[in-house]
């Protein structure tokens, strides 16, 4: 599981669990810390809206290392 925390409601996450991006979409789009199942790491579209960025990190709960920030539409 990883963890993935939005700054603000306005962005959003989608995740999927097929590799090309289909299959059983999740969107997470509340602030604070979201943990993202591991069947929904296959692919992930980040919608980036009013200046609100999002981390990605490593481990569940928002600890371990961040490995993502999203900024902008990555």
């Amino acid at each position: 599981m990883l963890g993935f925390a939005l700054v603000a409601n306005a962005s959003y996450l989608d995740t999927y669990s097929g590799l090309h991006c289909d299959k059983n979409t999740r969107r997470y789009d509340s602030c604070g810390c979201n943990n993202i199942d591991f069947k929904q790491q296959k692919g992930y579209k980040f919608v980036y809206t009013n200046g609100q960025s999002a981390t990605a990190y490593s481990g569940t709960r928002c600890q371990k290392r961040a490995g993502v920030s999203f900024d902008r539409n990555d």
